[in-house]
């Protein structure tokens, strides 16, 4: 386990939530020039696993102390609480930020991108009844990643590794151990850990995040153009998702969608940069 109270006081930390399939790619992109190579994490060709190391929490509290002191950026999918973590034991100024989506949009594009990773060779029923997916990922997902505290990161970096096994078919999508339910309390926990995030936006207002994520971090004035990676994996004709397929998501993510209008009101209430 790494000491980062040993981290400077110079050169403050951003530490971007990239919640899936809520534009943190544009994000990414559009910062490659503002965080230069070897003050980001994770980074290809610094970082070893790197497609693991992009959501593994034992990846980024495994760094070495040189690697973690190196750092301006930190952009994996995490769950908040390791961001809290990492802010909270630094000895530098360590800023949060995080986007959310509407929770239907957010799953449907997520689950549009495993089908478009496999050629549609899966029905989206086939996809939506593999547990990892439907449980994990496709249900109530931005409530578990900002209601799940440290000791849930051993299923958070199960379940992320379950995920980079698909690549190899979606019969190695498999857990050793059932997946957590969420519930009405753990949205609680979620519209509570808000007031943690120091910039707080939605995917439907990005710009505006981006203005005031520019102010306090003295981004740049434009963001790149979107980056759709699901359409740069396009390879065939994306099937339309049947009724019954939209009406589930819908349902399984009932408590997303009392996190967005929680998040919309802060915002609203202009309580969304602390």
């Amino acid at each position: 386990m790494i000491d980062l109270s040993k981290a400077p006081s110079e050169d403050p930390v951003v530490f971007f939530v990239h919640v899936m399939k809520t534009g943190g790619t544009t994000v990414i992109q559009s910062l490659l020039h503002q965080y230069p190579k070897g003050s980001r994490y994770p980074e290809e060709g610094e970082d070893e696993m790197f497609i693991a190391a992009k959501g593994l929490t034992e990846n980024l509290f495994g760094l070495s102390e040189e690697r973690r002191l190196s750092l301006r950026w930190i952009s994996p999918h995490m769950p908040l609480s390791a961001a809290i973590k990492f802010r909270e034991a630094a000895d530098r100024p360590v800023y949060i930020t995080l986007v959310l989506r509407d929770g239907f949009d957010r799953a449907l594009s997520h689950l549009r991108n495993v089908s478009r990773r496999f050629n549609h060779t899966y029905t989206y029923r086939q996809l939506l009844d593999i547990p990892v997916l439907r449980d994990f990922f496709f249900s109530n997902h931005q409530t578990r990643a900002l209601s799940m505290g440290e000791s849930g990161w051993q299923e958070w970096d199960q379940s992320i590794k379950a995920l980079t096994m698909m690549q190899l078919g979606v019969e190695k999508a498999r857990l050793s151990a059932d997946i957590s339910p969420v519930g009405t309390a753990d949205l609680e926990l979620a519209i509570s850990s808000l007031q943690q995030i120091d910039v707080l936006g939605l995917q439907s207002e990005f710009d505006n995040w981006w203005q005031r994520c520019r102010s306090q971090f003295r981004w740049p004035a434009v963001p790149a153009p979107p980056v759709n990676v699901t359409s740069k994996l396009e390879t065939a004709t994306a099937p339309p998702i049947p009724d019954s397929v939209l009406e589930e998501v819908r349902e399984l993510n009932a408590l997303d969608a009392r996190l967005y209008a929680a998040a919309s009101e802060l915002l609203k209430q202009g309580k969304a940069t602390r």
